[in-house]
């Protein structure tokens, strides 16, 4: 386990100017991460996402959806994570998302409805707006007992 969110929370260094190639980012036991930085978002090559087991984390950026190039976002073991940003309609390559065990999530926007389309995997949720859609892309619900359709 680390304490990253102080990292995060420091301000003296953006992580765009300091990696600006960045294409991954996996955070696992971020014991003390409770938002991910909006200036995360600012990685313009960002391809992929990786929050795990950050139990405390309860948002992500609102600017997530700036990320043209994000394919992937896992969010496995975010169990006080209650929701995700409204804004996914720039995410043109999006094609995974992972929430399993985030259990505090009750509902999706409707722009990540309308996104993830037609294939729901780990779960028996099927949601009646994916059924009429077409589209192949990925989405992994486990373990969310309390998702309103």
């Amino acid at each position: 386990m680390c304490n990253i969110g102080r990292a995060f929370s420091n301000g003296s260094i953006q992580l765009s100017h300091a990696l600006p190639n960045l294409v991954e980012v996996n955070i696992d036991y971020g014991n003390d991460l409770v938002e991910l930085p909006a200036d995360i978002c600012d990685s313009i090559h960002l391809k992929k996402i990786g929050i795990t087991n950050c139990h405390k984390l309860l948002a992500l950026p609102e600017e997530i959806g700036k990320l043209a190039y994000l394919e992937l976002l896992r969010l496995r073991s975010c169990t006080d994570l209650e929701k995700l940003p409204g804004s996914s309609r720039n995410l043109k390559k999006f094609s995974f998302l992972d929430i399993s065990y985030c259990f505090s999530i009750k509902e999706l926007p409707e722009d990540w409805y309308a996104m993830m389309r037609q294939k729901v995997y780990g779960t028996l949720l099927t949601p009646r707006k994916y059924k009429n859609s077409g589209g192949k892309r990925n989405i992994t619900l486990n373990w969310l007992h309390k998702l309103q359709s």
